[in-house]
């Protein structure tokens, strides 16, 4: 019973830490798996629900991935202003 346990303690860790730090891509790769893996089992309804989920979640643009073409200006940015520190002002602000 213990091996069970140390077992499902084990799993559960790995996949909160692959959630957490897989990318986008490999995340999508392996819910597409496991969509296809459930509706070979027979559990079409879990599998359905998780494709739902993955929609929703897709269609919006809050996610910064560019997938709705909406990020970010098309054309050039605002002009940025260029700093630099040259040694004057560096001499000006050691001797304060």
């Amino acid at each position: 019973m213990q091996e069970v346990i140390v077992a499902a303690i084990v799993v559960f860790a790995a996949w909160m830490v692959m959630r957490r730090y897989l990318p986008k891509s490999a995340k999508r790769v392996l819910r597409v798996a496991l969509v296809g893996l459930m509706k070979r089992c027979g559990l079409k309804k879990a599998a359905d629900r998780i494709e739902r989920r993955a929609e929703a979640a897709a269609a919006s643009c809050a996610d910064g991935c560019g997938s709705c073409g909406g990020c970010g200006p098309k054309g050039k940015g605002p002009a940025q202003t260029k700093f630099a520190i040259t040694p004057e002002a560096l001499k000006r602000t050691a001797s304060r």
